[in-house]
């Protein structure tokens, strides 16, 4: 029988500090992960609002810059236009993560039996009784990302996206009806997502007066 202070007692108190050093540590990656992804979504917010103040005021002195000089490529060699389209580069090439419904999977919660999903745009919320999901596989798997669509009634969607680098678990594990998507529409996700790039950087390009 143990006295209290026994060889079992000894490793009962390890197995109980090694079980709260490791609730602990998971604890400290989650308001890590959140903090990350809470700070992205301001960062996406910030961006598309600095685009839009930036392409105006390139606009709007457009007559200071348009007569030259010129760099080797024929653009203006003033710092605002360079800066506007640096900055519409950006913004062109996080378009689907900014303007489209996508949202973190530490950031989702189930509230009042919907899926809500902060996005830089909003929230976002899906039925959970009514809502499909489907797990979208990019090409090349990049980071160990993982893109859960979920669709609901009335035509609600959202994104939900994950990665392995970062542990995350997939908080829309309740959607049991989740079936992978063909890779096939990985690649045409991705092609669409190059050409968006392209026109949404000429479309910000021309608004600017730069083209």
């Amino acid at each position: 029988m143990d006295d209290g202070g026994g060889p079992n007692t000894a490793r009962r108190r390890a197995g109980r500090h090694a079980a709260v050093d490791e609730v602990g540590g998971d604890l400290a990656k989650v308001r890590v992960r959140t903090a990350i992804a809470r700070t992205a979504l301001w960062c996406g917010r910030v961006l598309l609002a600095a685009s839009v103040v930036l392409v105006v005021v390139c606009r709007a002195t457009r007559d200071t810059w348009a007569d030259g000089p010129f760099d080797d490529a024929g653009f203006a060699a003033h710092g605002i236009p360079s800066l506007t389209m640096v900055v519409l580069f950006v913004t062109a090439l996080t378009a689907p993560l900014t303007l489209l419904p996508v949202g973190s999977a530490v950031l989702v919660r189930v509230e009042k039996g919907g899926l809500t999903v902060p996005t830089v745009l909003g929230r976002r919320s899906v039925p959970c009784a009514r809502a499909r999901g489907r797990v979208l596989t990019l090409p090349g798997g990049g980071f160990g990302l993982s893109l859960l669509v979920v669709s609901g009634p009335r035509g609600r969607w959202v994104v939900v996206g994950s990665s392995s680098v970062w542990g995350a678990e997939d908080s829309a594990r309740p959607l049991s009806t989740a079936h992978r998507a063909h890779p096939a529409i990985g690649w045409l996700v991705l092609a669409v997502c190059v050409v968006a790039t392209s026109a949404i950087h000429t479309a910000g390009g021309v608004a600017a007066g730069v083209y």
